[in-house]
């Protein structure tokens, strides 16, 4: 994420805690939850539609539409 060489377990540590770290891990985990969120939306619109166009596919062609 930062980019980071570190050379000791402690210095990975104090890294971490780090503003400028925790600012950068926050805003990675934002962008990332946005994108699973608008994934799931996007996945459910298709479902819909597929379930939508394969139920209007199986009526009779004499049946009205709604």
């Amino acid at each position: 994420l930062c980019n980071t060489k570190v050379t000791s377990q402690q210095t990975l540590l104090l890294h971490a805690e780090g503003k400028k770290h925790r600012a950068k891990a926050r805003a990675f985990h934002a962008k990332q939850s946005e994108q699973m969120e608008a994934s799931a939306l996007d996945t459910k619109a298709l479902t819909e539609n597929k379930a939508n166009s394969e139920s209007l596919e199986n009526k009779p062609k004499g049946e009205a539409k709604p």
